[in-house]
C-alpha cells in the first residue's frame, strides 16, 4: 500500500492533489487540523493535514460518469466520516470537569457573545463540505471533458485567447458550456457535441452576458454628446458621422462645437465637415466660451462636441476637458476608444474616465484590426455600455449601432474555418 499525506490550506485542495498523484482508487485515511510556523508558538498557521493511500498494484481504468459520480459520493461520504470523528474527538474532549471560576468565566462569555452570533462546529463542517462538493463538480467536469475528448471546447478556448479575451472569462464560459453539456447529457449523445453545438453554445451565453448592457445609440432626450478620448481615435471623423445621420436620415438640426485647438488642423477637419453637411461650428478655448457656444446652437435639435486630446494619463487634465462638458440641457459623454489600441490601454483610459461618470463607450477603427476580446473585457470588467462601432472615413455610412449578435460572430468566427 502505498500512503502518502498532504498539508493544505484547505480540504479541495487536497481532494484534487490525492486524484492527481494517486488516482481515482485512493481512499482518505485520517484528516486533522495542524499549526506551522510561528514563533514561541506565536504567529502559527493553521493547515489540514490530509492522509491518503492507494494499493500499489491497483489499476485505473476509464471509468463512466455514473461510476465517476459514485467516486464523489464516496469521497464525500470518507471526508464526512473523518470530519464526524474529529467532531466527536473534539466534543469529548471538552467534556472536562472546570472549575467555579471556569464556569463564571464561561457563563460571562456566553452573554457577551450571544450563541446567534457562533457557528457551530457542525455548520463549519458542512460549509467546508458544500466548498469540497463544488470543486469536486468541477474536476468531474474536467474529467468528463477529457474523457469525451472534447476538442472544440479546446479550439474554442485557444480562439479566445487569440482574439485577447481574459482568462478568466474564457474559464467561466467554458464552465457554464460544461454545466449545460452536463444538463443535457441524456439526450446529447458524445458524438453529437460538434465543434458548431460548442459554438452555437457560447454564441448564446455571450449574448446572454453582453445584453443588460445594450443601450442602442444616443438616447432619445439627449440634446448635447460630447465624445472624449485620446488623440487620434478618430472622434472629429465619429463626429462628423453621427451628425449627417441625424440630419439626413432623422431630418434634424444638428450644430458643432469644438475645443480641440491643441492639435494642428483639427479645427480646419471639423470645419471642412461643417460646410459639406451645412452644419453651424462654434470653437470654444476656455470654459466662458462654452457657455456662450451652447447659446448660439441653442435652436439646434442636437449639439455634438468635439473635446481636445489629451494626455490621459494624468487626471488634471481629465478634469480640465470635463470641466468644458457642463451645460444646462440633456446631455451624455461618450469615451471614443480605437480598437487597435492595446488592450491595457484600453482598460487604463477606461477606468479614468469612470471616476467622472462616464460609461458609454463608442469604438472606431473595427476594419483596422481582426481582434476584438478588448470590448468583451471592458463590458465584463467596468460595466462599460457600448453605443456604436465605426469602420473607413466614409461619412456618414461607415457607423452602426453596436448589437450584440454581429460582435459575437466577430468575435468568434466560423466554427468551419477555426
Amino acid at each position: 500500500m502505498r500512503v502518502k499525506r498532504y498539508v493544505v490550506d484547505e480540504l479541495p485542495q487536497a481532494i484534487e492533489l490525492i486524484r492527481q498523484e494517486l488516482g481515482k482508487d485512493a481512499i482518505i485515511i485520517d484528516s486533522k487540523p495542524i499549526y506551522i510556523g510561528g514563533f514561541l508558538g506565536l504567529f502559527r498557521k493553521k493547515k489540514i493535514e490530509v492522509t491518503a493511500a492507494i494499493e500499489q498494484n491497483s489499476v485505473t481504468t476509464p471509468k463512466g460518469e455514473e461510476e465517476q459520480s459514485k467516486d464523489v459520493n464516496q469521497l464525500i461520504a470518507q471526508i464526512l466520516k473523518v470530519a464526524d470523528h474529529t467532531a466527536t474527538e473534539k466534543r469529548s474532549s471538552n467534556h472536562m470537569v472546570v472549575t467555579d471560576e471556569q464556569a463564571t468565566v464561561n457563563r460571562n462569555r456566553e452573554q457577551i457573545v450571544p450563541p446567534s452570533a457562533t457557528i457551530s462546529s457542525e455548520q463549519l463542517i458542512m460549509n467546508e463540505l458544500k466548498e469540497m462538493r463544488t470543486q469536486l463538480q468541477k474536476i468531474n467536469r474536467s474529467e468528463q471533458m477529457e474523457a469525451h475528448q472534447l476538442q472544440p471546447l479546446e479550439d474554442l478556448k485557444l480562439r479566445l485567447q487569440q482574439q485577447e479575451v481574459e482568462a478568466e472569462t474564457i474559464e467561466q464560459l467554458c464552465e457554464e458550456i460544461l454545466i449545460h453539456l452536463e444538463n443535457e447529457q441524456v439526450q446529447l449523445p458524445n458524438d453529437a457535441i460538434t465543434k458548431q453545438y460548442i459554438w452555437e453554445q457560447a454564441a448564446i451565453i455571450l449574448q446572454r452576458w453582453l445584453a443588460p448592457y445594450g443601450v442602442n445609440g444616443i438616447d432619445e432626450d439627449t440634446e448635447v454628446v460630447f465624445l472624449l478620448g485620446a488623440t487620434g481615435v478618430g472622434k472629429t471623423t465619429t463626429i462628423a458621422k453621427l451628425a449627417a445621420q441625424y440630419k439626413i436620415s432623422l431630418h434634424k438640426q444638428a450644430g458643432f462645437i469644438t475645443s480641440d485647438t491643441y492639435r494642428i488642423a483639427a479645427v480646419d477637419q471639423l470645419r471642412t465637415y461643417a460646410t459639406i453637411l451645412n452644419i453651424p461650428l462654434e470653437v470654444v478655448v476656455s470654459q466662458s466660451d462654452v457657455a456662450r457656444a451652447h447659446e448660439q446652437l441653442a435652436a439646434m435639435d442636437i449639439v455634438f462636441m468635439d473635446t481636445a486630446g489629451r494626455n490621459y494619463q494624468h487626471d488634471l487634465q481629465i478634469s480640465e476637458v470635463i470641466s468644458l462638458t457642463q451645460t444646462t440641457r440633456p446631455s451624455e459623454k461618450i469615451l471614443v476608444l480605437s480598437l487597435t489600441a492595446k488592450s491595457s490601454d484600453m482598460s487604463t483610459m477606461t477606468e479614468r474616465f469612470l471616476k467622472y461618470g462616464v460609461t458609454k463607450v463608442l469604438f472606431t477603427k473595427l476594419d483596422e484590426t481582426s481582434v476584438y476580446g478588448s470590448i468583451l473585457n471592458l463590458v465584463r470588467k467596468y460595466e462599460v455600455r457600448p453605443t456604436f462601432v465605426t469602420k473607413g472615413q466614409t461619412v456618414p455610412d461607415d457607423i452602426n449601432t453596436f448589437a450584440e449578435l454581429p460582435y459575437i460572430e466577430l468575435l468568434l468566427g466560423d466554427a468551419d474555418d477555426e
